[in-house]
């Protein structure tokens, strides 16, 4: 027991719970509540705020940075497994070992913690085969260790990792049969069974002390703090309820009633062995023992006072006192970290080369400011000289592309136009107008191409409301109309297929091509200005006399140019 003591007072040992984190070393100890948020990590607040009181629990009492810290995790997310592997040396097993876990696992070993450790002697197999060595194998994500061993780190701690449930399991021995250990926290509990003394699986069940806070509550009718401190009370065996008694036993009563349907009775074995703050009720083990047909005995780990440190962290001084500095099974979840060593003392020049090097690396960053001054103010004033610029290239573009989408597709409409026109087909006038609105006078030959013309247009898809207005005979039998027509809204459009250069063009019969015109075609000749009627030049006569008079001089008058209304 003084070995015990001794190691007590000098090892670091922390049992970090799903919403409790404890610290224990000599007869100090911290305790800190944990947030965990939904995936289950802890919140950037909560490793803050520990970070913060776990430094000051160190720093009490002259207690250095650099030890090495037993930690005792939960439960969740933990596999435990036996395996069976050939017989052979510690490095070749854990090699073999690594090979069976990433074939048994769906994560491969560099992204699991994982650990080990021998299940008896090496046996030989009754067919004669080489020896086996079963071991016990426990593996959990790398990322949940992480997220504590970075808190711990920055306090200056080395963490090494073993299971809590292993470690309540050290205080009472398992006996040769079957039994199992449970675990009572707040919102949830572990279940531990051992087969012949050998850890056989590990559970989370869904109940703990907040379900028997929820059953008084509910059952007595008062709120929820009133019925944690009529929990609580339960630890006394001395404390008298009056006339709430009967109906607070009965709450407890319906509450380790849904314990019990959580697991069944013969996976217990013979014994369960009850820890958690919730086991230091007098009333709990032989109600739960009850409730299970007397098959299964209960016996509660946990002392008569709420003192001292938690079941785990009694566990793990227990088994480093037995052991000699560590639990039988440690995680693995990064390179190995052993305790530094002294350093031995260095000469002078190593000593002088560290302090030129330390300087340098101190003024770098100085110097580096001083040279790249120059080249940076250059940037700045480059980039204040151009952000002027912005607001100007922002209206610019602003307005040119409201022009694009407001400008009336003159070229496209004039193309539809003039491939579905018929032959002979003279064109006086055409009107388009901003609100995209049509007028054109033409001649057409016959009232059919008059009718042609307009379904065309109509099957084009561009154009609505094509009517004509009027259509007149003229002295030479041609037609003269007058059409107009609306162009529909740019989403309702038909999009214009390309027409290949040299194709055939549409006979009488035939669909109209809508496509616009080759690239060559669609050039247009640069306006010229128009200031009179042009005037034909006429052809050279011979002299005028009395049998050749001059004939009458021609004139030729000029086709009028539409401009778009603006």
């Amino acid at each position: 027991m003084k070995n015990l003591e001794t190691r007590k007072a000098e090892g670091l040992f922390i049992d970090i719970g799903q919403s409790l984190f404890q610290a224990a070393q000599g007869d100090d100890i911290f305790a800190f509540p944990l947030e965990r948020g939904e995936n289950g990590r802890l919140t950037d607040l909560c490793r803050e705020r520990l970070t913060a009181g776990l430094r000051g629990f160190l720093s009490q009492k002259g207690r250095a940075s650099g030890r090495r810290a037993i930690c005792a995790i939960g439960a969740r997310g933990v596999s435990l497994r036996r395996m069976s592997l050939p017989a052979s040396t510690d490095e070749e097993l854990q090699r073999v070992l690594r090979l069976q876990i990433e074939g048994e696992f769906p994560l491969s070993p560099e992204e699991l913690a994982w650990g080990s450790r021998p299940i008896g002697s090496p046996k030989t197999p009754s067919n004669g085969g080489p020896p086996r060595q079963e071991l016990l194998v426990a593996a959990l994500k790398k990322e949940v260790l992480e997220d504590y061993a970075g808190v711990l780190t920055a306090c200056g701690v080395s963490p090494v990792f073993t299971l809590a449930a292993l470690a309540r399991a050290e205080l009472h021995p398992p006996p040769a049969g079957s039994c199992a250990v449970l675990e009572i926290g707040r919102t949830h509990s572990e279940l531990l069974t051992f087969d012949n003394g050998v850890p056989a699986s590990i559970r989370i069940l869904p109940w703990g002390g907040e379900t028997i806070t929820r059953a008084i509550h509910d059952k007595l009718n008062v709120s929820h703090d009133e019925a944690e401190k009529l929990k609580l009370s339960l630890d006394l065996p001395s404390v008298t309820f009056g006339p709430q008694g009967p109906a607070l036993n009965s709450a407890v009563e319906s509450a380790v009633s849904a314990l019990v349907k959580l697991f069944q009775p013969a996976a217990l074995g013979a014994q369960l062995y009850l820890t958690g703050k919730s086991a230091r009720d007098p009333r709990l083990a032989p109600l739960l023992a009850n409730l299970l047909g007397g098959a299964v005995g209960c016996q509660s780990l946990e002392p008569a006072t709420s003192a001292g440190p938690s079941t785990a962290i009694a566990g793990l001084i227990k088994s480093s006192a037995r052991i000699g500095a560590s639990p039988a099974l440690l995680l693995q979840w990064g390179e190995d970290k052993r305790e530094a060593k002294p350093a031995a003392p260095v000469v002078w020049r190593w000593a002088a080369a560290a302090v030129g090097l330390a300087l340098a690396a101190l003024l770098f960053p100085y110097a580096q400011a001083i040279v790249l001054k120059p080249f940076l103010e250059k940037k700045l004033a480059a980039l204040e000289a151009d952000r002027g610029r912005l607001a100007t290239i922002d209206q610019e573009l602003d307005f040119l592309k409201f022009l694009r989408q407001n400008q009336p597709p003159y070229l496209d409409a004039i193309y539809l136009m003039a491939r579905s026109a018929p032959r002979g087909t003279r064109l006086d006038s055409l009107a388009l107008g901003r609100h995209q609105e049509i007028s054109l006078k033409l001649k057409l030959g016959n009232t059919k191409q008059v009718t042609d013309f307009r379904s065309k247009l109509i099957d084009s898809g561009w154009f609505a409301n094509v009517m004509v207005e009027e259509q007149v005979p003229g002295p030479d039998r041609r037609l003269a109309v007058r059409m107009t027509a609306g162009l529909k809204p740019a989403e309702a459009r038909k999009p214009i297929t390309a027409e290949l250069p040299g194709s055939k063009s549409s006979g009488p019969g035939d669909e109209p091509d809508f496509g616009p015109p080759p690239m060559d075609m669609m050039v247009m000749p640069a306006p010229q200005p128009v200031s009179a009627p042009m005037q034909a030049r006429p052809s050279p006569q011979p002299p005028s006399g009395a049998d050749n008079p001059a004939p009458a001089p021609i004139r030729r008058r000029a086709r009028p140019i539409i401009v778009p209304e603006q």
